[in-house]
C-alpha cells in the first residue's frame, strides 16, 4: 500500500468515525409540567441537523461568491429512556422548535463580542415528556445508542423520605455560578426553584450567546456526583422581558400569548410550565405545593393573577408545605419599602400569604441574601410568614441600605448563596449556603 493510498484510508476512517460519534447535545434542562411523582419532560438542545448541502452564498463584508455548508433537516426528537436496573430501552418522541433568534453573520448578530461562527447556524429546542413513570425512581435516558447515559429521579407520592430542593435567584453564568451550581449539586436536591434573571438577556436577540453559555454551565455543573441530572423550576425576573416590567395597552390589539412572547421569547420558549400564562402551580403528591409566580414582568401582580393566587391557596389549605417563590421583594434589602414595585407586591399578595397561614415565602432581586422576622400586619409576629432570599445565586452582590430603619431584618448579608431546604414531616429546615459551601444561616418552620 502506497503512501497516498494509505493516507486516503486514514482519512475515511476518521472521517467515518467522526461522523458516527454520539450526539452531544449543546444543553439539557429537566423539568415538569405535571405530576412531579409519576412524569419528566426533558428538553434538549442540538446545533447540527441531519444531512449536509453546499450552497451558494456572498462572503461576509467581501460579497465573494462562496459556498457554506447548512444542515438540510432538522435531527429527530427522540431519546431512549428505561427505570435503572431494566436492560431494554424505550423509544419516546416528541416535538422541536428552533430558537427564538438564528445566529446571523451578515446581519452581525453574534455571541457578545465573539466573532461569527462557522458555520451560520441556528439551534433546535427539542421536548419530550416522559409519562406514567414509577414514583421516587431513578431512570436513565440517552439520545444515541451507545451515547452517553443520563439519569433522573421521580419524586415520592408521600413524604415517605427527606424532601431536598435548592431554592434561590438572579443566576447568570460562568465560574461562580457553575461552582455554586456544583455545591448545590452536591447536597443531593431532589430539584432547583430558580427565582427569575436566569441569563440576563433582557429579551434581546443581541444577546443570544448568553443563552448558549446559560445552558452550557447549566449542562456542566448542576449534576450529582452520580451523574443525576437535576431538575429546574424557573419564574420569570425583570431580565427575563424586554422593558422589564409589565405594560398595560401598549398594542391593545396584540393577544396575551403573543405579547408575552414577543416581550420574553427565550423564557416563554426554553421553559416547559406546568401551565401559562406565567404563574403557576405544581403539587407533589399530598405534601408539597410549589407556586411560580410573576412579579409583574408579563402579568399584572394585581388582578386575574391575585384571584388565582388566592383560589390556588384555598385549595392547599391542608398541604403542610406551600412555598411560593417569585422575583421582585415585598420586603428587600437594597431598596425601600416605598418602591412601587414592592409597594403592590405587598398589597395584593402578602395578605393572602397571611390569610392562608403560610410559613416561608422566596423572593429575589435584590442580590443579598435576606432571612425576615414572622411578619404579620406589617410587624413582627410569630404567626406570621418569613421571607428568605433576596437572591444572587451567581450575579453579582448590590449590598444593603438602610439597614436600621428596615426592621423586618433578621439576618441580612451581602453574598452569594443558596437556600437547601429539607422537608420531613410537617417540619422544613432551611440551610443558606455561601460559595465556600459554608452554611451561614439556618432557620425552621412549619405552618401555624
Amino acid at each position: 500500500m502506497n503512501r497516498i493510498h494509505r493516507f486516503s484510508v486514514l482519512l475515511a476512517l476518521t472521517t467515518a468515525a467522526a461522523l458516527a460519534e454520539p450526539f452531544d447535545p449543546s444543553g439539557i434542562l429537566l423539568t415538569w409540567q405535571r405530576d412531579p411523582t409519576t412524569t419528566m419532560t426533558i428538553d434538549w438542545h442540538s446545533i447540527e441537523g441531519v444531512g449536509i448541502e453546499l450552497v451558494n452564498d456572498l462572503s461576509v463584508g467581501h460579497n465573494l461568491p462562496v459556498k457554506i455548508p447548512v444542515y438540510t433537516k432538522v435531527r429527530p426528537s427522540t431519546l431512549e429512556f428505561r427505570a435503572r436496573g431494566e436492560t431494554g430501552w424505550k423509544k419516546a418522541e416528541g416535538r422541536s422548535f428552533p430558537f427564538p433568534f438564528k445566529e446571523d453573520r451578515k446581519g452581525s448578530l453574534h455571541r457578545d463580542g465573539y466573532s461569527h461562527s462557522f458555520p451560520p447556524s441556528g439551534r433546535t429546542v427539542h421536548r419530550v415528556e416522559l409519562t406514567a413513570l414509577a414514583s421516587d425512581a431513578v431512570y436513565e435516558f440517552r439520545f444515541d445508542d451507545g451515547g452517553k447515559i443520563h439519569h433522573f429521579r421521580t419524586l415520592p407520592k408521600t413524604l415517605s423520605r427527606e424532601v431536598r430542593f435548592a431554592a434561590g435567584g438572579d443566576i447568570g453564568f460562568g465560574t461562580w455560578t457553575e461552582r455554586m451550581n456544583r455545591i448545590a449539586a452536591s447536597h443531593d436536591p431532589d430539584f432547583v426553584i430558580w427565582g427569575g434573571d436566569l441569563a440576563y438577556c433582557d429579551g434581546a436577540k443581541e444577546r443570544l450567546g448568553r443563552w448558549y453559555d446559560f445552558f452550557d454551565s447549566l449542562k456542566k455543573s448542576l449534576v450529582t456526583a452520580e451523574g443525576r441530572t437535576i431538575p429546574v423550576l424557573a419564574t420569570v425576573g425583570n431580565h427575563e422581558v424586554q422593558g422589564g416590567f409589565h405594560k398595560p395597552g401598549a398594542q391593545p390589539d396584540e393577544a396575551e400569548d403573543a405579547r408575552r412572547l414577543r416581550l420574553s421569547p427565550y423564557f416563554m420558549s426554553f421553559f416547559a410550565m406546568p401551565g401559562q400564562p406565567g404563574y403557576n402551580v405544581l403539587d407533589f403528591g399530598d405534601y408539597l405545593s410549589v407556586i411560580l409566580l410573576d412579579s409583574g414582568h408579563l402579568n399584572p401582580v394585581g388582578g386575574a393573577q391575585a384571584a388565582w393566587l388566592d383560589e390556588t391557596l384555598s385549595r392547599r389549605a391542608k398541604v403542610p408545605h406551600v412555598f411560593p417563590a417569585y422575583h421582585v421583594p415585598g420586603f428587600g434589602t437594597f431598596r425601600p419599602l416605598s418602591d412601587r414595585y414592592a409597594t403592590v407586591i405587598r398589597e395584593q399578595w402578602v395578605p393572602l400569604f397571611e390569610k392562608y397561614r403560610l410559613a416561608v415565602v422566596f423572593e429575589n432581586h435584590e442580590h443579598n441574601y435576606k432571612r425576615t422576622v414572622p411578619i404579620r400586619n406589617m410587624k413582627p409576629d410569630a404567626t406570621g410568614v418569613t421571607y428568605l432570599g433576596d437572591g444572587a445565586w451567581g450575579a453579582w452582590n448590590i449590598g444593603i441600605t438602610d439597614r436600621e430603619n428596615k426592621w423586618y431584618l433578621e439576618k441580612a448579608d451581602s453574598l452569594n448563596h443558596f437556600i437547601l431546604v429539607k422537608l420531613k414531616g410537617p417540619e422544613a429546615r432551611f440551610e443558606a449556603f455561601n460559595l465556600l459551601g459554608d452554611v451561614f444561616d439556618r432557620h425552621r418552620a412549619r405552618r401555624p
